[in-house]
C-alpha cells in the first residue's frame, strides 16, 4: 500500500501544464529560474524556465 502511495505523489509532482502560465503558477508555484514544462494543444511538450513576461510568471522556452 504504501509502495503504490509513493507512485500516486510522484505521477502528481511531475504532472505537464496545459500552458506557459500554469507551469509557473497554480498548483505548482514555481520561482524565477525554476525550470518548467507544458503541453500545447497538439500535444507537443516544451520545456523552458519560469521567468517573468509581461508581469506575469511564465514557462519560456528555451
Amino acid at each position: 500500500m504504501a509502495l503504490a502511495a509513493v507512485f500516486l505523489f510522484a505521477g502528481q509532482a511531475n504532472a505537464i501544464a496545459s500552458n506557459p502560465y500554469n507551469a509557473c503558477n497554480g498548483h505548482n508555484h514555481y520561482g524565477v529560474g525554476h525550470t518548467c514544462a507544458w503541453k500545447d494543444s497538439q500535444g507537443r511538450t516544451s520545456q523552458g524556465i519560469c521567468r517573468y513576461q509581461n508581469d506575469e510568471l511564465n514557462c519560456i522556452a528555451n
